[in-house]
Order: C-alpha cells, then sequence, then structure tokens
C-alpha cells in the first residue's frame, strides 16, 4: 500500500492518530521533510499502514479478503457520516467543542502567538480558494471551527477581533461568488452550489457591507503605518518576546524564519490587502452581473414627426373646414390602421432582424447603462493586476508562519453541523505553495476576461471562448460562471459585445464576412424572409448550446460534443434550401432571358453554398475542439500510440476548413440585366463606358446619386479577387494544416526507421513509446490498407481505439467522417508517394517549412492587422515547435544514415549496437509536441 505522506497529519483513522504519531516521529526523515515548505512526495508508509490496521476490526476502513458489499461501499465512501462505519462515531460536533474549555483557549489565543496567527491567515485563504474552486462549504470553510456563529458567539472571541474581521471578509468573498455561480445556473456539482447548511454573509444590506470594507481598509493603513497591532507588552507567549525561554518561541523556532516585528506587521498586511482586493474584485463582478439579470425594457422608438399643413392666412371659416378634413382624414386613417393591424401581426410575427432588410436597435439598455457595465468589465484589468501583486508579495512571507499541521485544533474536516450528516463529496485542498500558484494564474485569467471588452465581432468571440477554454490553468467555475453571465447578458439584453445589436445581427455579418454571397438579396419575395428568420434563429440556438459547452468544466465538454454536432446536423439538413432560395433571389434580379447566361458565368453566377459553408467551418471547430480537450494538459486523454490517428485526424478537419475557404472566397459582383447585355455584346458595353465618361466630364468629374447607382456595376466588376494567404483564417488553419501533417509523417518516419533495421538484420532499434505493434501491418504492403471482417473485433484492434475516438465525428454529414479503412488507405498512400526513407524526411521537413512561415506571416502586424491579442502566444509557440521538429528531423536523418552506413560498411564482428531512444514532450505548446534524441 502505498500512501501519501503531507505534512500535516489529519486522516481517517482517528482512533489510532496516537499511534501515528509516534511512529512518524521515531522516523527521523519523515520529521525533517516536515520541517521543509509543504511540498508533495511519495514515501513508502506500507509499514506503518500495517501496524495501524493490526488494531482495527472488519468495517473500520479494512475489509477481510472476500471484500463483501459492505466492505466495497465503505472503501467507496471514505469519510462519510453514514457510509463509513469508521466515521459514525467520529465525527466532531460543535455542541462538544463548546464543552471543552481548553479547547476554546487554545482557539481564541490565537492572535498572541504572531507565526501561529499568520498560519492560520494562510490556511484560511487555501479554505478559501478550495472553495471557490467547487470544494463542498462543509469540507473548506467550515472545516475552520472559526467560521461556526456557534464558536463565535462565545464571550471569548473578544479575544480575537482581528480574526474574526479576517473571517468577515472571506464570508462575504465566498457569499458573492455563491451568489454568482447561482445566478449563472450552472450546477456542476449539487452539494457545492445547492447546499444551503451554511450561510456565508447577507450582503443585501451594503450597510454591513461597507462597513466591513471601511474597517479592513483601515486595518491595512494601521499596519502599513507600523502601528502596533496590539499590546505588546501583555503578549508574554510572544515570539518577538525578549526571553528566550518563552514555550513558544521554542516550540515553533524550529518550524520558521527569524523576522522582525516590521516584517511581521507587513506581512499581516499583505494578508488582509489580499481579502480586501479579492472582495473589491467579487463585489465589482457581482454588480456587473446583476445589471446583465435586470428586466428587459422594451427598445423605444422615436416619436413620429408630423408636418403642418395649410398656409399662413385664411379665416375661420376655412379654419372650421380643414378642421372638419382633417377630422375626416383621421378617421379614415384609424380604419385604415385598424384594418391594417392583422397584416402588420403577421409581418411582425418572427420578430425579424435582417441586417440587409429590417436591421434596427432592439437593446434594452440605456446608453449609459451599457457604457457603465462595459467599463466595470474592463476595470476588472486593473484590479487584477493589483491584487497579482499583492499574492507575489504574500508568498514571499508564507514561510513566517508554521506549519498547517500545527493547527489541527481549529481545522479538522470531521465536523459536522447536524447528528445525521451526509458528507459531501470530498476534494482535495491544495497546499500553501500550490494554493499561491493558483491564485496568481487566477488573477492572470481574470486579466483575459477583462479582454472580452474589446472583442467586435461574432468570429472573434468564439476564438476568445476557445482561447478562455485553452488557459495554462483552466478557469475555475466562479470566472466561467461570470463570462457565462456576460453572454445571457448580452442576448436578453440584445446588447452583443456591448454594440447595442443583438446577436443575431453579428451571425449575419459573420456569414457575410465568411462569404460574401451569404447575404438576403434585395429582390427576395418577402414571404420568404420568414425564412431566413427562422433559419438564423435556429443557428442561434446551436451557437447558444456551442458556447455553453466551452463555459462548462473541463470534463463535460466531452459529454457536450455529441450535442452540439447533432444541432450542426440539423442545421446542415436547412442550410441547402436557403442556398437555393438565395440563388434563385439573385437571379430574379435579371431579366429571363439572362438568366441562364448568368448561371454559366464565372464571374457572376451565384454561389453554390454560401451558408453551407458556415455551417461546416462551425462543425469542424468543434470537432477540432473535442480532439483539443482530449489533449489539454488537464485532461490527457489520448495514449502515446494513439497520436498518429489524432494528428492525423486534425489535418483532414483542418484541410477541410482550408477547403471551404477557398470556395467561400469569392468574391460577389452586383450585376443588372445591362451588365450582363455588355458581357454578351461588347460593342453595348464601350457605348456605356463613353457614356458614363461623358456624364463625368458634364458633370465637373462628379455625378449624382443616381447616375452613380447606375454605374456602379462597373466599379464592382473591377474589384480585385480574395487571396486567401491574406486572410487570417486561412493563414491559420494552413498554419496547423502542415503542422499536423508534419507530426504525422513524422510518426510514419519512425516507424519506416523501425522496419528499416528489422529488414537489414542491423542490431539497432528506435524506441519511442508512442510505437506501436501493428501487428494487423503485411510486410508485403498490398495489404496495408485492408481490413479484414475478423480482425476488427478483435480486443484491443486499431480499428476499434480508432473507431472509439472519432465515431462521434460520424453525426454530421460535411466534413465526411473518414473511418479506419480510409485511415489506412491514406497511409499506405503516403508510403507509395514516399517509398525511402530521405524522401519521407524532406516531406516532413517541408512540412515543418510551410508551417513556420504561415505562423511568420501570422506574426506580421503590418500584413495582418486582425491577430488577437490572447492568440499572438498561441502563434508564437506554434513557430517554435515548427522550428524545433525541423531541427531535429535533419538531426535525426544524420544519425539514422551515419549508423546504417557504419554498420553496412563494417564487418560482421564490428558491428555497432545503436539503440535510439525517442521523446516527446508539449513543454512549448500544449496541443503540439517537440520530439527529441535522449542523451546515451
Amino acid at each position: 500500500v502505498i500512501l501519501q505522506v503531507k505534512t500535516y497529519c489529519t486522516g481517517y483513522t482517528y482512533t489510532f492518530m496516537s499511534s501515528l504519531s509516534q511512529l512518524i516521529d521515531e522516523d527521523k526523515e519523515t520529521k525533517e521533510e516536515s520541517k521543509q515548505q509543504e511540498i508533495r512526495q511519495w514515501n513508502d508508509v506500507t509499514d506503518i499502514v500495517q501496524h495501524i490496521s493490526d488494531g482495527m476490526s472488519l468495517g473500520a476502513m479494512i475489509h477481510g479478503n472476500d471484500f463483501n458489499l459492505h466492505a466495497a461501499m465503505s472503501a467507496l465512501e471514505i469519510g462519510d457520516g453514514v457510509l463509513d462505519a469508521a466515521m459514525k462515531q467520529r465525527l466532531l460536533y460543535i455542541d462538544n467543542v463548546l464543552g471543552d474549555d481548553k479547547l476554546l483557549t487554545q482557539l481564541f489565543n490565537v492572535e498572541r502567538t504572531d507565526c501561529v496567527f499568520l498560519a492560520t491567515l494562510d490556511e484560511l485563504i487555501r479554505l478559501l480558494w478550495s472553495f471557490m474552486c467547487g470544494n463542498s462549504d462543509q469540507l473548506s470553510m467550515y472545516s475552520c471551527l472559526y467560521l461556526h456563529d456557534e464558536v463565535r458567539a462565545h464571550f471569548k472571541s473578544k479575544q480575537a477581533p482581528s480574526l474574526y474581521l479576517f473571517i468577515d471578509g472571506v464570508k462575504l468573498c465566498c457569499a458573492y461568488v455563491r451568489e454568482m455561480v447561482t445566478y449563472s445556473n450552472s450546477f456542476e456539482d449539487d452539494d457545492w452550489s445547492k447546499s444551503r447548511h451554511h450561510v456565508f454573509a447577507d450582503f443585501s444590506d451594503l450597510s454591513s457591507v461597507e462597513k466591513v470594507v471601511e474597517q479592513m481598509q483601515q486595518k491595512v493603513a494601521q499596519l502599513k503605518s507600523g502601528k502596533p497591532v496590539r499590546d505588546w507588552k501583555l503578549l508574554e507567549n510572544s515570539f518577538f518576546s525578549n526571553d528566550g525561554d518563552n514555550a513558544a518561541q521554542q516550540k515553533y523556532a524550529e518550524y520558521t524564519v527569524s523576522y522582525t516585528k516590521a516584517e511581521y506587521m507587513l506581512a499581516l498586511s499583505h494578508r488582509f490587502e489580499f481579502v480586501l482586493g479579492l472582495l473589491e474584485i467579487v463585489r465589482e463582478m457581482h454588480s456587473a452581473a446583476m445589471l446583465c439579470r435586470m428586466p428587459k425594457k422594451e427598445a423605444v422608438a422615436p416619436p413620429p414627426s408630423h408636418k403642418k399643413s395649410g398656409g399662413a392666412g385664411g379665416g375661420n371659416k376655412n379654419k372650421s373646414k380643414r378642421g372638419k378634413a382633417a377630422s375626416g382624414k383621421q378617421q379614415q386613417q384609424q380604419q385604415q390602421q385598424q384594418q391594417q393591424q392583422p397584416q402588420q401581426k403577421q409581418s411582425n410575427a418572427h420578430d425579424m432582424y435582417l441586417i440587409d432588410r429590417t436591421a434596427r436597435s432592439k437593446c434594452g439598455l440605456s446608453a449609459s447603462e451599457n457604457t457603465t457595465h462595459q467599463q466595470k468589465v474592463g476595470n476588472l484589468k486593473v484590479s487584477a493586476s493589483q491584487l497579482l501583486r499583492v499574492v507575489n508579495q504574500m508568498c514571499d512571507t508564507q514561510i513566517m508562519g508554521v506549519p498547517s499541521a500545527e493547527l489541527s485544533a481549529a481545522f479538522d474536516d470531521r465536523i459536522a453541523n447536524t447528528r445525521a450528516v451526509h458528507a459531501p463529496r470530498r476534494q482535495r485542498i491544495a497546499s500553501k505553495h500550490e494554493c499561491a500558484s493558483a491564485l496568481k494564474q487566477w488573477c492572470k485569467n481574470l486579466r483575459f476576461v477583462s479582454a472580452i471588452t474589446k472583442l467586435c465581432t461574432f468570429d472573434d468571440f468564439l476564438a476568445f471562448l476557445d482561447a478562455f477554454t485553452y488557459l495554462e490553468q483552466f478557469p475555475n467555475v466562479f470566472l466561467r460562471a461570470f463570462v457565462l453571465i456576460l453572454f445571457e447578458g448580452f442576448v436578453k439584453h440584445d446588447t452583443f459585445l456591448w454594440s447595442r445589436k443583438p446577436m443575431t445581427h453579428f451571425m449575419q455579418s459573420s456569414f457575410q464576412h465568411l462569404c460574401e454571397w451569404a447575404r438576403i438579396m434585395p429582390h427576395t419575395k418577402p414571404q420568404y424572409l420568414g425564412d431566413y428568420v427562422t433559419f438564423f434563429s435556429r443557428i442561434e440556438t446551436g451557437v447558444r448550446d456551442a458556447i455553453r459547452q466551452r463555459l462548462m468544466h473541463v470534463t463535460r465538454h466531452v459529454d457536450w460534443s455529441k450535442r452540439v454536432l447533432r444541432n450542426f446536423a440539423i442545421l446542415q439538413s436547412e442550410s441547402p434550401e436557403i442556398d437555393r432560395l438565395t440563388g434563385l433571389s439573385y437571379l430574379h434580379g435579371f431579366e429571363e432571358k439572362y438568366r441562364a447566361t448568368v448561371n454559366q458565368m464565372e464571374e457572376y453566377r451565384p454561389h453554390y453554398a454560401p451558408f453551407t459553408s458556415w455551417i461546416m467551418e462551425k462543425a469542424c471547430d468543434s470537432m477540432i475542439h473535442h480532439i483539443c480537450v482530449h489533449l489539454s494538459p488537464s485532461m490527457q486523454l489520448y495514449a502515446c500510440y494513439e497520436l498518429e490517428y489524432v494528428y492525423f485526424y486534425l489535418e483532414h478537419l483542418l484541410s477541410q476548413k482550408c477547403v471551404v475557404y477557398r470556395n467561400a472566397f469569392r468574391r460577389f459582383r452586383s450585376a443588372t440585366s445591362e451588365t450582363i447585355k455588355g458581357v454578351i455584346n461588347p460593342q453595348y458595353r464601350e457605348m456605356r463606358e463613353r457614356r458614363r465618361k461623358k456624364l463625368k466630364h458634364k458633370s465637373g468629374g462628379g455625378s449624382s446619386k443616381k447616375e452613380s447607382d447606375a454605374y456602379n456595376d462597373v466599379d464592382a466588376a473591377k474589384l480585385p479577387p480574395i487571396d486567401p494567404m491574406e486572410r487570417y483564417a486561412y493563414l491559420f488553419t494552413e498554419a496547423q494544416r502542415s503542422l499536423c501533417l508534419a507530426i504525422f509523417e513524422l510518426i510514419q518516419i519512425f516507424y519506416h526507421i523501425r522496419k528499416q533495421f528489422q529488414k537489414q538484420a542491423l542490431p539497432c532499434t528506435l524506441e519511442w513509446n508512442g510505437l506501436s505493434d501493428r501487428s494487423d501491418d503485411d510486410e508485403d504492403g498490398d495489404d496495408d490498407n485492408k481490413v479484414s471482417g475478423t480482425t476488427t473485433t478483435q480486443l484491443g484492434h486499431e480499428s476499434l481505439r480508432f473507431a472509439h475516438r472519432f465515431h462521434l465525428f460520424g453525426i454530421v454529414e460535411q466534413p465526411a467522417f473518414v473511418d479506419y479503412q480510409q485511415f489506412r488507405s491514406m497511409r499506405y498512400e503516403y508510403d507509395q508517394q514516399c517509398p525511402s526513407l530521405s524522401e519521407k524526411l524532406k516531406s516532413c521537413e517541408n512540412q515543418f517549412d510551410q508551417s513556420r512561415k504561415c505562423f511568420a506571416l501570422l506574426s506580421n502586424h503590418q500584413r495582418l492587422k486582425s491577430v488577437l491579442c490572447f492568440q499572438e502566444e498561441f502563434i508564437r509557440n506554434a513557430s517554435k515547435v515548427a522550428i524545433r521538429n525541423k531541427i531535429f528531423v535533419a538531426m535525426l536523418h544524420k544519425h539514422v544514415s551515419q549508423v546504417v552506413r557504419e554498420n553496412i560498411n563494417g564487418n560482421d564482428n564490428e558491428q555497432i549496437n545503436e539503440r535510439i531512444v525517442i521523446t516527446h514532450q508539449y513543454n512549448i505548446h500544449q496541443f503540439y509536441p517537440v520530439f527529441d534524441m535522449a542523451d546515451k
């Protein structure tokens, strides 16, 4: 049995804790390790556990040789107050704590020993972070006795005023965090988000919140000013007492470093300043969330302007006649309005918002509210930077406190609030060092979230969510809930990205940005506009599911991929009809005799799939996201031998996206029947050009709007075609496609080298933990692309692993699903195109070089100005991977050639036994590995 030994002893075998402590004290090495900082180390404690279990009975966390059902339930529910037999009599109740005067005296004298007080505050920060990451309140915050109201109501609690001021700030932070997650409806853990056993604080009364904030500000100012926190002369057990024989100094001197009074007060100020800064941040985020949850207000239309009729003069008779006439006209207008009301209700039934037809503001927030909300989110960047500075200062003074094991009296996860408690799911609480690192990264993540105020397009928002998911430290539930509330506020108040325009406006703009033909043509019949509105509403529903998927915990992304892909499958079945309607509406703008001619002209014929291309692009993005989540450092669900499949399928999806881009980047050229007539009859076109120049000369270089509209098709025809290499989306996709293809080819080179060593009977081997046996490969080469019906049913066969990973992608029609048979066929075609090792290596180097060039173009801000700031690091690291791997390929070629040459030219007795060990790491980029040869 191997168990993890931490520097503090809080296990579940409380009956035998005394014997365990004696055994640990006898071990000199374990005692030396407890003096160091809290670093996770693994030690063999089999003998200790065996010694303890000898005195235990069945059911008390141990089982017999049979391991029956009762033992299995106890093992699965360790620490549960009901199912764990050893825990039923081991719970610690508040009533028993209040009856222990010795324990209470020890608790409330915490401020009398400085190093213990600092460690207590650090421990509360650890529990706060654990709660913010989704750990239950009972096993995080309320595992501390100080937080229970019954303990605080004791008369001795007045001896620790600074501690309880700190706790008030911590409880307010927890209250805001829980309320925010409740608003977002993202209940990832029912024990955490729905638990109401403990109420942290009531922040509905702003005066009480402001009072706590004011007191903490005063405390921070007092500590930084150098004034004493308390009367130092009254502290007999103070760590800074001149009496070197005091018990506290002797007890804790071996755990802490020496420091001065000023250093202690500065360290104490960092703790209070951290909680104060965090409280200000969560209050600001809560304020922004409440603005998003305001009830939607109807957009107020501007009042109609009425023009006055009639002349300035006239008698009373004329006025009366005009009054009677006006009243008669009003009655007629009222009757007409009553007749038109049913028709208006029918036309407004879909609440149409179409960019080319009925684009109007529907924002439910005023301009000032909208601007204030955006500023609140943007200001989080400054607050996060200030909090990061405080966290760095706080980390430098963590060593001044005692280890967590010395605080066992105040912190105990056995504390129960009721006699029939059922413990919620338990999570591991990070150590001080891990907590400090996580808090630093959380501040950086918060700064990243504030970058949402700089986004302008729908595609930028989706790229932001992808980058948010792939952060170095996956965002905790609080940050994800905040972004989800912002998004729901965008949709609710029709002010997506604070633009005072609805989300459908940005989606339609995204369609036109990808393909200029994805628009509603001017000659579309009014009865067909409802089809576009229905289509866009279904697009919005599917996209909202994809957005919500990215704002869930990373472990739930995989489950939602099936739902998202089903949405795209439904949209792909409807988009061809919208494409057909768009093409017909475009042709209706020409005379009937020219429609067949237009449909055959390369320059003016309608695009065959403008809307389907967008849906196919987003479907590819969802599949790529599904694979990247598996590859992410927090998941790592792919085995090394599956990397061959992974980068093959990534290359397939990225290549399909490149095809979509090349087909979609086709210029939309406005044309009329006169334009087509001029194309058919060149003389007529020359005559129109001469007339246009003549009109322009007569008007002195200018022309009227009517004349310009009549000849705008000539200027439209002069627009240059779209170069895909000048578009950011295509360059970014092509760079990743080349990189994935190069990695796939490099893995094929490893197999080829191993096979070459075996064929030539050389005493050399190439080892990489990603190489599989490939028992289904034939050496002839002709059968490498065949999969028999018997082998596919074998357990552990490659085809089963391949289907298990990618069968989900068969839900959508486009891009087409690639099964294992096609994978083997494409691998066989690659071997036929590059049969020799030198050809394979040259092709691999070219792909790495192509990827590097594309990433270099993306880094050129003068050429491309649409690169988002948070994607620059992704591009820079991917370029480094391409460069490093290209160098590795050259080194591998040189090394293998030298080994083969030396073994072939030498005698049989002089053959060199060479063992080439290949390693790969994701230390530069989290999705693309860097290969290297291990040292001999």
